[in-house]
């Protein structure tokens, strides 16, 4: 099992890593449309624009929102905890949950780890909880395991 610095240190790495991957994409969706020529069918040529005016506009969206989890992730304090606060690494007899940013399930090393922001429902749940208790969510009651 991963510790808790680890899993903050391999969410951070999954955010940069996303973070790169779509401004690569942005950089090339950028590059073929400059480089497309306008064809005797202007309307073609108007609509592929367009479209990747779209693509470009979607994939800076998912840029910022990269970097906005990048601060946050940057700004949680890897120092251990005992109640579940922002920054916890919750576990439950289901599941792992790390309290950081809204990435749903992720592969961390060899397990499954839920990053959920404090608007998740499952967050609100746990909030200020601590290991032994038990939380009731979903209709499935979730056994508090640690708290790191």
């Amino acid at each position: 099992m991963l510790t808790k610095k680890e899993v903050h240190q391999q969410a951070l790495t999954f955010v940069i890593e996303k973070k790169d991957q779509l401004k690569k994409e942005w950089a090339s969706i950028q590059e073929a449309a400059n480089l497309e020529t306008k064809s005797s069918a202007g309307d073609k040529y108007e609509t592929a624009r367009a479209m990747a005016q779209i693509e470009i506009d979607r994939l800076r969206q998912q840029v910022v929102r990269m970097e906005f989890f990048e601060n946050s992730l940057r700004q949680l304090s890897t120092d251990p905890s005992d109640r579940a606060l922002p920054g916890a690494l919750i576990l439950t007899d289901t599941s792992r949950i790390y309290w950081s940013v809204p990435l749903g399930k992720i592969k961390l090393g060899d397990t499954h780890y839920f990053l959920l922001s404090a608007d998740a429902p499952l967050a609100k749940a746990l909030q200020g909880r601590e290991k032994g208790d038990k939380v009731e969510f979903l209709g499935t009651t979730h056994t508090i395991l640690e708290v790191l």
